[in-house]
């Protein structure tokens, strides 16, 4: 405990250079306020007021002396350490404040103290905290018998003994006219003297008992100690580290208390001057006392934590942590970090998820309950709220369609892909992709080349997948089918897909005409050879030439394409087996100026068609 604490002022002196942190040195001194117990002060002042002023009495002719603001006593006493009576309500506790301020939260003076890991009345001018700091606390500190201030007993008071429960006078007073040899009794080792005032009346005098121990108790009961209970919040309360650590008020604590005892033997300081040394005892505590969790039924929430501290001076044993069903601590590491025993002025953390059946819906309750051999949890058990979100299962499937124009009868197109998605909040399971529509079925999925995202039978939630498609018509004919995407007991949007095609026929290309046709040796002057090629459609499609027929050119001579009926946008009719229509390719060949010595020399003859891709025919033409 501390009294209000009012440092003095100074004058302000020019060329003072002040400390880091206190700017206003010269005029105010600022205390180090750390690891401090101010609890329930109250300032008080006298007040005479003149004869006839108001509050006086009609009559009296003196001055009043009045005592601002009154104790207001209860009848039986104003502090429950005279005789256990109720401690009275006082118009305010005022802890700290400097001399100008006119209340507690009222700071007219300018200036406001700053004190750090400390209990206080009224936290609300003082809340502490910041880098090193812990914040102030406003928790009853729980002393073993707190000084009431202001005056003991009226002298007509009666007391009551706490043991036997009988009236003792325990007034102290000295009466009018009492010669100052008349001591009250019992003896005190301060004695009053009665005195008149200036008209020769008496002056009553009267002040409470001025022991280290209450006078009318059995055993010499001390009448304060602030030596600090089992149960107080200020034990341990700076830690040099961890969560609630106070680093630097804990630096800031000398190593033993007012009585000499040491202070940091458990890494732990008590708030106030006096360091409990009642049995070491844990002090246990879990935080948050709630959680709340909402999840998917048959599934498993994100792990929510729970903090278990103790802040006691000895090790709680035997920690059990109960769960309720439905929900659960995870295995190993992912369960947290709290174990069978949780050592003094330390902590650890219980991780806690919600798995609620795949059946179950609402809102399922339940409970964390943590218990062990020498100390009840604060907080326990922990109320567990969770709200269960119905299963959904459902996909898409894009796009709608696919259309893969003309190809040719007996051929396969590339392929095109459908993309499908779980939009749902469950995974998919069963897959299944069937071709359907009428037959023949010419569309089907070629089975591999899916890509990273290969459809198979499940898919994850929020997972998509690709799934190739290919037309392989035998016919020339218009084709209409679908594929429908299903999962079991999903709904899937888009489908079924729409597939359309159209097969065309296949134009069948063959070429006669001179081939290895001997040139003439040992003539200077070789002949120039012409040639025709025939052009034949033996297949079951139109033959439509998107270019004009092209030649290479061979090792030796000149080739060249000299006219014919095969030309641009040509169409050769079918009409297998041989008697398609035709068309002609008319070639020369220029052999090479002697004396170059002949050899065989190739052309290539290339038809483009739209029907049959790229159709080559190869010529040979000998020479010695």
């Amino acid at each position: 405990m501390a009294s209000r604490t009012k440092p003095n002022r100074s004058i302000a002196t020019a060329g003072i250079t002040c400390p880091t942190g206190h700017p206003n040195c010269s005029a105010v001194s600022f205390p180090i306020l750390y690891n401090d117990i101010f609890w329930q002060n109250r300032a008080f002042h006298i007040d005479v007021k003149a004869p006839g002023a108001t509050g006086t009495t009609a009559g009296i002719a003196q001055a009043l002396v009045t005592l601002v603001p009154a104790l207001q006593q209860t009848a039986t006493g104003a502090c429950p350490a005279d005789d256990g009576a109720a401690t009275p309500t006082p118009v305010s506790y005022w802890d700290l404040g400097f001399r100008g301020d006119t209340g507690p939260t009222d700071h007219s003076s300018t200036f406001t103290l700053n004190p750090q890991a400390s209990v206080l009345t009224d936290i609300t001018s003082y809340p502490g905290g910041g880098q090193g700091f812990r914040v102030n606390t406003n928790s009853n500190p729980s002393v073993i018998r707190q000084y009431c201030n202001g005056s003991k007993r009226p002298p007509e008071a009666i007391c009551h003994d706490n043991n036997t429960g009988l009236a003792i006078p325990c007034g102290y007073n000295v009466p009018p006219g009492t010669n100052e040899t008349n001591v009250p009794n019992p003896v005190f080792n301060l004695t009053a003297n009665a005195t008149v005032d200036e008209g020769n009346n008496w002056v009553s005098i009267s002040w409470g008992p001025l022991a280290l121990s209450v006078p009318w108790a059995a055993g010499g009961a001390p009448l304060a100690d602030y030596s600090l209970a089992n149960n107080s919040p200020a034990i341990n309360y700076i830690l040099p580290g961890g969560q609630n650590g106070s680093p630097v008020t804990y630096a800031a604590a000398p190593f033993d208390d007012f009585f000499g005892n040491l202070r940091k033997t458990n890494n732990a300081v008590d708030a106030g001057a006096i360091e409990f040394l009642g049995s070491a005892v844990p002090v246990v505590a879990v935080t948050p006392t709630t959680l709340t969790f909402s999840t998917v039924a048959g599934t498993t929430s994100a792990a929510q934590i729970l903090t278990v501290s103790n802040t006691g001076g000895a090790a709680f044993s035997g920690v059990n942590i109960a769960v309720s069903a439905s929900y659960a601590r995870p295995n190993g590491n992912a369960g947290g970090t709290c174990g069978a025993t949780l050592a003094a002025a330390s902590s650890c953390t219980i991780n806690v998820v919600f798995s609620p059946a795949t059946t179950a819906s609402g809102t399922v309750n339940g409970t964390v309950a943590i218990t062990g051999n020498n100390a009840t949890v604060t907080g326990s058990p922990v109320t567990l709220n969770g709200t269960v979100i119905p299963r959904t299962f459902t996909a898409t499937v894009t796009p709608t369609s696919l259309a893969f124009g003309t190809q040719a009868a007996g051929t396969t197109s590339a392929a095109l892909t459908l993309t499908v998605t779980n939009t749902g909040n469950s995974a998919l399971t069963g897959a299944s992709f069937t071709f359907g529509g009428g037959t023949p079925q010419p569309f089907a999925h070629p089975g591999t080349g899916n890509g990273p995202n290969g459809c198979g039978g499940t898919l994850a939630v929020g997972a998509s997948c690709t799934y190739r498609v290919t037309f392989s018509p035998a016919t020339a004919a218009t084709f209409s089918r679908t594929l429908t995407v299903a999962y079991t007991g999903a709904t899937v949007t888009g489908s079924p897909v729409t597939l359309t095609g159209t097969g065309t026929g296949l134009a069948v290309v063959a070429f006669t005409g001179p081939a290895n046709t001997p040139l003439t040796t040992g003539s200077p002057n070789r002949a120039v050879k012409n040639g025709t090629i025939t052009v034949r459609n033996t297949g079951n499609a139109n033959l439509v030439l998107t270019t004009a027929p092209t030649i290479t050119q061979g090792s030796q001579g000149v080739f060249a394409i000299t006219g014919g009926t095969c030309g641009i946008n040509s169409t050769l009719t079918p009409a297998p087996p041989n008697a398609g229509s035709t068309c002609t390719i008319t070639v020369r060949y220029t052999p090479p100026v002697a004396p170059t010595v002949l050899a065989t020399s190739t052309a290539t003859i290339t038809l483009s068609d739209t029907g049959a891709a790229a159709t080559t025919q190869t010529y040979s033409f000998n020479g010695n």
